[in-house]
């Protein structure tokens, strides 16, 4: 039987179920939310993001001896697959965050029958995901959160609150180390296997760095864009479960580039991936604007993520900028890395990349009025996330910036036990 609330919040971290862990998780979370529908304009006027925590599934696996790193990631349900293929790549825990917008014209506590509807399906999907990873002895020990946001406006819910997830996701966290990785890229399987092994001289290394404000950088790659999916797949798979050698030939042979080589080259370039190839030893890199890698971080020390950015656009760069502000040293590991999983376009990427429909003729687009001129709602999401992006500089070159915290992750983070006087906002 579970102890009562009081209770649980002043008990030890160790000494609280996996059950308890999400009942605590679940109660502050849910303690500061703001159940009126959100509309676009919300997001236009920097308005909070409140999601509704459904359901914590929280992994009753005992890892013997256990990880010190936790993978998190926010992501939606049309990702679900690729989640397992991560959760696949990982013998570690991993907190992931899920997302799924309501339309709702009424109150977010009284949903509509066809919302109840829809969210019991989406709890249906995620436990079946998380039962598959319970009862397999090489899956990831997967903690999962369904969080669902009350929106009365459709385009509101194309713009995913991807920061928001990532730090609810982070909640969930209770290791020393953290590693945020997208859900679509997969850790190399040397990651689990031999950088991070419990007791090894490679996890020592790390974790003495990690508490001197050093982040490892895990290289990132992705397969080119001209391989079908089915063979993309096939090059992703055997990149992660081969060796540095094997990544070099796919490099050769144009089936595998380092990642946003061809569309983003600055987010990742500073890592050097031509040095990291030859590298025998850790090597560090300065950081440079726009650098977006990912890494893995202490998880009392990393600053949390902007929640003010939705959707596609800065929303990972402002979180790292943080981290170099913060006096961090990036250092590139030689002997883990990242690969990108091929994958059909998502949904919630229609307002930052507006294309053709189908025929060749332009789709149409809504527009809005906003502060007394009409635009079509991808140029207010673009306007909207350039001026978020130069207020963010601006104030990190002053030495104001403090990232935009939602009142949910505060609360939790200050009292939930595994958290309680860690990690800056």
């Amino acid at each position: 039987m579970l102890l009562g609330a009081p209770a649980l919040v002043s008990a030890k971290p160790e000494q609280l179920t996996a059950a308890a862990k999400g009942d605590l998780l679940q109660r502050c979370f849910n303690k500061h939310y703001n159940s009126t529908p959100g509309v676009f304009e919300d997001f236009l006027r920097g308005f909070n993001t409140s999601l509704q925590l459904h359901t914590v599934l929280w992994s009753e696996k005992e890892l013997e001896p256990p990880m010190s790193v936790t993978v998190f990631v926010g992501a939606t349900m049309e990702r679900l697959q690729a989640l397992e293929a991560q959760c696949r790549s990982y013998p570690g825990p991993l907190s992931a965050a899920i997302y799924v917008p309501l339309l709702q014209q009424e109150d977010g506590e009284d949903l509509t029958k066809e919302n109840q509807d829809h969210i019991k399906k989406a709890a249906s999907a995620l436990k079946a995901l998380f039962q598959r990873a319970e009862a397999s002895p090489t899956y990831c020990a997967l903690t999962v959160q369904l969080l669902y946001e009350a929106v009365a406006d459709p385009p509101l819910a194309a713009i995913v609150p991807i920061n928001t997830l990532r730090n609810a996701a982070l909640l969930a966290a209770t290791t020393p180390l953290v590693a945020l990785v997208d859900v679509d890229l997969a850790p190399s399987d040397s990651l689990g296997a031999r950088v991070l092994k419990p007791g090894s001289d490679s996890l020592r290394e790390i974790t003495d760095g990690c508490e001197k404000r050093a982040v490892w950088v895990l290289p990132a790659w992705e397969t080119h864009k001209r391989l079908s999916m089915e063979e993309g797949t096939k090059v992703a798979d055997q990149a992660l479960k081969g060796d540095k050698a094997q990544l070099r030939q796919f490099d050769e042979e144009s089936r595998l580039h380092w990642f946003a080589k061809l569309a983003y080259r600055k987010g990742h370039a500073p890592t050097n991936f031509s040095r990291w190839l030859d590298a025998q030893e850790p090597y560090d890199v300065a950081y440079d604007v726009n650098y977006e890698p990912w890494f893995i971080i202490s998880r009392s020390m990393s600053p949390a993520y902007d929640v003010r950015f939705r959707g596609y656009g800065w929303n990972k760069v402002q979180q790292v900028a943080a981290v170099a502000l913060s006096n961090f040293t990036f250092r590139v590991h030689p002997d883990a890395w990242l690969v990108h999983r091929p994958h059909a376009k998502s949904s919630g990427q229609a307002l930052y990349r507006h294309q053709d429909g189908g025929g060749g003729r332009k789709r149409t687009e809504e527009t809005r009025e906003w502060k007394g001129t009409s635009a079509p709602l991808s140029r207010l999401f673009h306007r909207r996330v350039s001026a978020l992006r130069h207020v963010t500089i601006r104030d990190m070159k002053r030495g104001t910036y403090r990232p935009a915290v939602d009142p949910q992750v505060r609360h939790c983070r200050a009292v939930l036990p595994w958290w309680k006087g860690q990690g800056p906002t």
